[in-house]
């Protein structure tokens, strides 16, 4: 299925369903909710799998700093 054929079944733009498949645009609550009726899922997966996606590119881009920074454990011990 194209690109454009999907955005078409899921009543969006092809614009918007082409950045949310390189990862330019993020899957909203609204955008889940189409995913999970036309695939038979639940909004909540695609949601998840959203989450998941922004917590590894978090974690790549400051994951040592914010490893760096003290935790409670620390400044109570301190």
């Amino acid at each position: 299925m194209s690109t454009e054929d999907m955005a078409t079944r899921l009543g969006v733009s092809a614009e918007l369903m082409k950045a949310v498949l390189e990862g330019r645009q993020r899957v909203t609550a609204e955008f889940a909710l189409r995913l999970g009726h036309f695939f038979g899922t639940s909004a909540q997966f695609w949601l998840n799998l959203q989450s998941m996606y922004d917590l590894r590119i978090a974690e790549k881009q400051s994951g040592r700093a914010i490893k760096s920074l003290p935790t409670l454990k620390t400044l109570k011990a301190a």
